[in-house]
């Protein structure tokens, strides 16, 4: 199977690999391209999923020579009074879209206003933890127990699942049981002072 994947990041490339392997899938080959997904750096509620919709079809004007495109978007949802960083996958196979979500990362409306507002809080982020580091929100507000791949993981085989019809035994993941309330108090605190 021939896959294009929407992304040259390392990250999201093991991420897929380690999917297809999750799911028993040993015969392909990945070409990763670097597509732009047409939404903010930081997308905010529908734009994250349209944003990995738009990498796939990206990907399909630099070749429609695929079985299958993938591309992973993670952003930033409200939904009622809830705050979530949300990451979807886009599988289009056989012209047709499957979406996986990972299970959602709740964070405050502190955090959401702040992205909403144009900041960039991965860079928040390394200044907390004094050091550059790839896992993002997600490792710090988990102390480090929880690696962004995981969640990626998580939307990727959810969405090969239904674009290949595959009943697995993945388990969702648990991210609240991850999460370090104290982490989540100084990243407000954070906030707070950065106005």
């Amino acid at each position: 199977m021939k896959i294009a994947l929407g992304s040259k990041s390392d990250k999201k490339y093991n991420a897929l690999v380690s999917s297809l392997d999750l799911l028993n899938i040993n015969d392909y080959v990945i070409d990763c391209y670097k597509v732009d997904s047409n939404v903010s750096d930081n997308p905010i509620n529908e734009e994250t999923l349209l944003g990995a919709k738009n990498r796939n079809n990206n990907l399909k004007k630099i070749s429609n020579d695929y079985d299958m495109y993938v591309s992973i978007e993670a952003g930033f949802t409200k939904e009622d009074d809830n705050y979530y960083v949300d990451t979807y996958c886009v599988v289009n196979y056989k012209d047709n879209d499957y979406i996986g979500m990972s299970s959602r990362l709740r964070i405050t409306d502190k955090v959401f206003n702040y992205v909403k507002e144009g900041n960039v809080l991965h860079l928040l982020v390394q200044r907390l933890q004094g050091s550059h580091t790839d896992d993002g929100v997600v490792g710090y507000l988990s102390n480090g127990n929880l690696k962004r791949t995981e969640v990626e993981v998580e939307s990727v085989v959810r969405a090969l699942e239904k674009a290949l019809n595959i009943n697995s035994n993945y388990k969702s993941l648990d991210i609240d049981s991850f999460l370090d309330k104290d982490a989540i108090y100084k990243l407000d605190k954070a906030i707070e002072e950065c106005k």
